[in-house]
């Protein structure tokens, strides 16, 4: 039996005396009463109307700007890699104009490597074997008799190669010998004569020179393939991140369109190429989108990129997934107030120019519809998305107070408008970690760094459409990425 000291009885009922009835009428009316009592009293204000708003205009384009970092040691290690025992070999006199010569160029060591500007210098030690073709030759006064000799000796040879990127994401590199230090001459024996031979032979390699560049061209070429690199990015950061589960389902979609870089630099150990990803970047409330990944654009070159990023935001939360968790949390939910309660049925969000409208179907001590109103608005310092002003709609607060005024005092409100609310810091704070939780996921983390600071946001301008409440937001900021191991 409910507490009748809280409620309200219906207006007609109050013209009824009980005490002045007949007994069979008086037992009659009492049953009535309780009956209606026990079923719970009618609300049913009306409904009211919002004018859907405009959907927001184009979301302006994001730009990132991130540099990207790789350690010169980690070069050194790939071109190491990348270099084969034998790093050059010519095993015909007969090519190259029958020059007479073998050359066998054997890496004996690794290649030291360090970077200024643009500018890439690499040293290694080589043994230099060479095969002579010596008939019909003279060296001196003296005819020589063998047909071939065969010479081993040591050298430091010094290179130097200029970086730079194409459009088409090539590291173009522009080798050249600068220097050759013999660690042991090589000389020539015949008879008891030493013949030195570092002059013919430094000509004659100068003569191949062009084919040791062409070489180690080829190994920085295929070793830092940039593309393969940002490629791995560019799609992974592409993929729905999921950045809140607890209180809202919410998911932040990257739609690149364009990026551009300035030529590399080096500097304290670091080889950096400044990249600024343009993006159109959107939160949704709701079930994972399916997201078709665009494919990695050909490389803007350009004089200057930001060091900084500025980010806006599109952040939708749809009506009815709003509803779905409010619904959810609302479940098992008993509101209680002076010995009535009642439960929350049903939860329908809409809305429509700067006003949100949640219906509740209510069922209990009363029973039927009941509306509240507020306006959508960012607690910048809370980090929360919330409803402002929100409170019973005009016509469902005269029917309360009517019928049951209690649920006007209740905490239905408040949960109510707890439940609408979303964290905002989902959208600063987290979203730089779940990015990054994202590449990891594709074992992207293993190779990259990548990093945010500074980051706030700004609301810009709200609208409630037919079908979801719509914001903008400005995020600014600073990041950073460094490729850890280059790979193929």
């Amino acid at each position: 039996m409910h507490n009748t000291n809280h409620m309200v009885l219906p207006h007609f009922l109050s013209h009824f005396h009980l005490a002045s009835m007949k007994p069979k009428f008086c037992a009659f009316y009492t049953i009535f009463f309780v009956l209606l009592l026990a079923c719970g009293q009618k609300v049913n204000p009306e409904k009211p109307f919002l004018q859907p708003g405009s959907p927001l205009p184009q979301t302006p384009l994001s730009t990132l700007g991130i540099p990207l970092s790789i350690e010169v040691d980690e070069i050194e290690k790939a071109l190491n890699d990348a270099l084969k025992p034998v790093i050059y070999e010519d095993a015909s006199f007969e090519d190259n104009d029958k020059d007479n010569f073998k050359v066998k160029l054997i890496k004996l060591g690794k290649a030291q490597a360090s970077m200024s500007g643009s500018i890439l210098a690499a040293g290694m030690p080589l043994r230099v074997e060479v095969e002579i073709r010596l008939i019909d030759k003279k060296i001196g006064k003296k005819q020589l008799i063998s047909s071939s000799q065969k010479l081993n000796f040591e050298a430091q040879v010094s290179m130097t190669s200029s970086i730079a990127i194409a459009e088409n994401w090539k590291v173009i590199p522009n080798t050249e010998i600068t220097q050759l230090i013999w660690i042991k001459k090589p000389n020539l024996k015949v008879g008891r004569l030493k013949i030195p031979l570092d002059k013919l032979i430094e000509r004659i390699l100068k003569k191949k020179e062009t084919m040791l560049e062409a070489t180690l061209d080829r190994v920085i070429y295929e070793k830092l393939p940039l593309k393969t690199q940002v490629e791995k990015i560019w799609l992974s950061m592409q993929k729905p991140i999921l950045l809140d589960k607890k209180a809202q389902t919410i998911w932040l979609i990257n739609n690149p369109v364009a990026i551009s870089a300035m030529q590399p630099k080096a500097r304290d150990g670091m080889l950096t190429i400044p990249l600024a990803l343009q993006t159109s970047l959107q939160t949704l409330v709701g079930e994972a989108p399916n997201v078709e990944p665009r494919p990695l654009p050909n490389l803007k070159l350009v004089t200057h990129v930001p060091d900084s990023f500025k980010i806006y935001m599109n952040c939708r939360a749809f009506y009815t997934a709003l509803a779905e968790l409010v619904n959810k949390k609302l479940e098992k939910k008993v509101f209680e107030k002076g010995g009535a309660s009642i439960k929350v049925k049903e939860v329908s969000i809409d809305g429509g120019g700067q006003e949100l409208l949640v219906g509740l179907r209510l069922k209990g001590d009363l029973n039927g519809h009941v509306y509240l109103k507020g306006k959508p608005f960012i607690d910048t310092a809370k980090q929360v998305l919330f409803i402002q002003d929100f409170a019973f709609d005009i016509h469902s607060e005269e029917v309360l107070l009517s019928v049951g005024d209690w649920l006007l005092n209740s905490t239905l409100k408040t949960y109510i408008e707890e439940s609408v609310a979303i964290p905002m810091d989902s959208l600063s704070h987290k979203i730089p970690q779940k990015i990054v939780e994202g590449l990891n996921k594709g074992k992207l983390g293993e190779r990259i760094d990548l990093s945010f600071s500074s980051f706030k946001i700004t609301p810009m301008q709200f609208v409630m459409t037919g079908s979801a409440v719509e914001a903008l937001v400005l995020a600014e900021g600073k990041s950073r990425l460094e490729i850890k191991k280059i790979s193929k």
